[in-house]
């Protein structure tokens, strides 16, 4: 009897250690339902900001697509800026020599202007004595033929 006593403790020794591991099979089996609820539920929200950082990140895309788009328009009008820009400027350049050109064209036309003026002064001063000294002759002749005149009669 003392053997089966042995046993029948053995035995209950036994159901206690496998129900305190049932026990606490039990409560890891609650404790990882627990976490596996949690890492459902954290698995839903991370989920759902993937889905909302995708969608930021689209329309971060088209945002960048359309500041790219913008950028290239504002590149292409200053290109074309700096084309009209050198344009301008050698029409600039060209105007500029045309301009020195005709200014020393005019001051070399206002030197011969005065060297003309001058020798216009000069010939009218010519002119004028001469019509005076023929105007003189003239006279003298005149004198001179009335005197022959005189003269001859």
């Amino acid at each position: 009897m003392a053997t089966r006593e042995g046993e029948y403790k053995a035995l209950q020794t036994a159901q206690r250690s496998l129900n305190q591991k049932i026990d606490s099979v039990a409560y890891e089996l609650e404790s990882l339902a627990g976490q596996e609820q949690e890492a459902l539920e954290k698995r839903e929200r991370l989920a759902g900001q993937s889905t909302e950082l995708e969608s930021r990140d689209q329309a971060l895309q088209q945002q960048v697509t359309a500041g790219n788009a913008a950028l290239e328009s504002l590149r292409q009008q200053r290109d074309a800026a700096n084309t009209s820009l050198t344009e301008v400027k050698v029409a600039l350049a060209a105007e500029e020599q045309l301009r020195a050109s005709l200014r020393h064209q005019q001051q070399t036309l206002d030197h011969r202007v005065r060297e003309l003026t001058q020798l216009l002064d000069h010939r009218r001063s010519e002119t004028a004595s001469f019509i005076d000294r023929r105007a003189r002759y003239e006279s003298e002749i005149e004198e001179a033929r009335r005197r022959i005149d005189s003269l001859r009669h």
